[in-house]
Formats: C-alpha cells, sequence, structure tokens
C-alpha cells in the first residue's frame, strides 16, 4: 500500500478550492451585469435604458429603506451661476420612477420640477441656476412602494454676492 504525502493531498485541496471559488466569482460577475434596451426615439435615437437581464432579479425595496440624498450636501452660489447637483436614491430601484422637486424660493434659485430615475442608473442629474440673493430649501420626493411613505431630501442653497 502507498502513502501519499499530506503535502500533495493539501494542494490538491487547495487547487480544487481555488477552482471552485474562480467559477463562482465567474457566475457572480455575469450575474451582476446590465443589459441596456433603447427607448423613446425615433429617428434621433433615445436614451438606452437599464433593464433587468436574464438571471437578474430586482426586489422591490421596502418603503422604510428608501432613502435619497443630494450631492453635493449644500450649496453656494452666486447670482446668475449654474451648478449641477445630483440626486441619488438608495437601494436601486426596479423600473423608471418619478421625482418631485420643489424649492421654497423660487426667485432666489430657478428650479427643476421634475426627474426621473431608472433601474440601474439611481440617480439624476439637475440643474440650478442662483436668480438673486438669499436663500432656499429644494426638497426632492421619491415615490416607495407603499403608497403612504414618500422618500425626501433637502439641499440648502445660499446665493450670495461675488466677492
Amino acid at each position: 500500500m502507498s502513502q501519499r504525502k499530506p503535502e500533495a493531498r493539501t494542494i490538491r485541496r487547495v487547487g480544487a478550492c481555488a477552482a471552485i471559488l474562480g467559477a463562482l466569482a465567474g457566475v457572480g460577475a455575469l450575474g451582476s451585469s446590465c443589459v441596456t434596451k433603447q427607448v423613446g426615439g425615433g429617428e434621433g435615437g433615445g436614451a438606452d435604458l437599464p433593464v433587468v437581464g436574464p438571471g437578474e432579479v430586482c426586489f422591490v425595496p421596502d418603503a422604510e429603506r428608501v432613502k435619497v440624498r443630494f450631492e453635493p450636501a449644500f450649496l453656494v452660489l452666486a447670482p446668475g451661476q449654474t451648478k449641477k447637483v445630483r440626486v441619488v436614491v438608495d437601494p436601486d430601484l426596479c423600473g423608471e420612477t418619478p421625482i418631485t422637486i420643489t424649492g421654497s424660493n423660487p426667485e432666489v434659485a430657478a428650479t427643476p420640477t421634475a426627474g426621473t430615475l431608472n433601474y440601474g442608473r439611481p440617480e439624476a442629474e439637475l440643474t440650478f441656476t442662483a436668480l438673486t440673493t438669499g436663500t432656499t430649501t429644494i426638497d426632492v420626493s421619491v415615490p416607495t412602494a407603499n403608497a403612504d411613505i414618500v422618500a425626501t431630501a433637502s439641499l440648502e442653497v445660499e446665493v450670495m454676492e461675488a466677492t
């Protein structure tokens, strides 16, 4: 009867484990990719929006878990200055979701009134233009799966004379 060296058995086990982990990592990489589809458009084209791809599952998040934030979290502008701000929602949403934007003082900053978030792109870029000195609060609202709960975030905007 021949005896194997313990080192050879250990090497085979490590090699088998590495092969299994490598295969699982490859499957995970394939499963996390998004598929896109062309929507809207006509002759001028449209937007490529991600859709749930083969093998992917998208779960509608619990309403209490949906969080909204602005990036950056605070703005200081001079009259006439324009700045882009991102609205980000966590976790990702499973489909096209409208957002509502309101400003407390529209004389201070021009504010977009609506936007849209999509699966795979849970963010919207908004452009604000400072009109006159003062302060305003920008509020964004995102509907959730529970009609009674709306996720919100606020952005303080201060418009000051340029120095």
